[in-house]
């Protein structure tokens, strides 16, 4: 009797909730919701749209207003060290290309009023340090890349869709990047706020715990540079000066001390290197004059030599 009655119930609660849509629904076929005569291979499950029989569920919203969405999900939060998901993606990957999740956004009549996102990540209010719109995480034993950008536009089709086969990366970029404040290298906390706190100026924007490697270096000082020791009007400082001054201040004139490199943490490179350049040109100069004198006495001590030569 207990069946009888749980059967009957389920078959009632059923069949009321079915009739708050319009549309039709079968299990030996497909459920639409919002459209009452589908066309073309469909999705097992409709809503408002024909759907794709490549989808078991196809939704469609017509609403422009803000915030609106085809699917929309949410669970509850999760507690101690659990986790919860509003969507959870997962599939298994195979011989061709697999997508957890995956977003795209275009449009055919694109317009500087809007925006298109493929997927957009959004985290707020966590504790201190753990908040991450989106969240990449590399696992297993095959190298790879967390979280990967390519510059379709830019580079074509240049580019197999292959790292490195013995190299992993937190993020691996194919293409441009441009971060428009700070970025640090290394350690943490350390890469921007000790580093910071050391710099000449407050402007940087790249903090490196560590070293560069590069095959060139450019830098744009906005300093100019030191052809101007060659001008007839230069002061050049005499030798006895330049003595003079490193006897009194252990250091080349014009050339920061080691207890000024030490109070700002370091040195500019632009700019050590126009002083640096400075003095060699000055020790150049120094050079022609020094040849110069030399010459006049060689040829001095030449006429010397001959005049003893003629009196013997």
């Amino acid at each position: 009797m207990k069946q009888i009655i749980f059967t009957f119930f389920l078959a009632f609660s059923l069949t009321s909730a079915f009739a708050q849509w319009s549309g039709t629904a079968n299990p030996n076929t497909n459920t639409n919701i919002g459209i009452n005569a589908p066309t073309g291979q469909n999705s097992m499950l409709n809503v408002n749209t024909d759907g794709d029989n490549r989808h078991v569920i196809s939704a469609f919203t017509n609403s422009a207003t803000n915030g609106a969405a085809a699917v929309y999900a949410e669970a509850a939060q999760s507690s101690g060290a659990n986790s919860s998901s509003a969507v959870f993606g997962n599939i298994e990957s195979g011989a061709g290309f697999t997508f957890g999740v995956r977003g795209n956004a275009t449009s055919t009549t694109p317009s500087t009023a809007g925006r298109a996102y493929g997927v957009w990540g959004r985290a707020s209010n966590a504790t201190a340090g753990t908040n991450f719109g989106v969240w990449g995480e590399l696992t297993g034993s095959n190298s790879g890349t967390a979280i990967l950008g390519y510059d379709r536009i830019k580079d074509g089709s240049a580019w197999s869709g292959i790292l490195p086969t013995s190299e992993t990366y937190a993020g691996f970029f194919y293409g441009d990047a441009h971060v428009t404040d700070r970025m640090g290298i290394g350690s943490g906390s350390l890469c921007l706020n000790a580093l910071e706190a050391a710099a000449p100026s407050a402007n940087y924007r790249l903090f490196v715990d560590g070293g560069i490697a590069s095959k060139e270096l450019f830098v744009s000082t906005g300093l100019p540079w030191c052809d101007y020791v060659f001008e007839e009007d230069y002061d050049l400082t005499p030798l006895t000066e330049v003595e003079k001054h490193i006897a009194e201040k252990g250091h080349l004139h014009n050339i920061a001390s080691a207890k000024e490199i030490e109070a700002q943490g370091g040195f500019e490179v632009g700019k050590i290197t126009v002083n640096q350049q400075e003095k060699i040109e000055e020790i150049f100069l120094h050079l022609i004059e020094m040849n110069k004198k030399i010459e006049t006495l060689e040829a001095e001590n030449t006429a010397l030599k001959a005049k003893i030569s003629a009196r013997k």
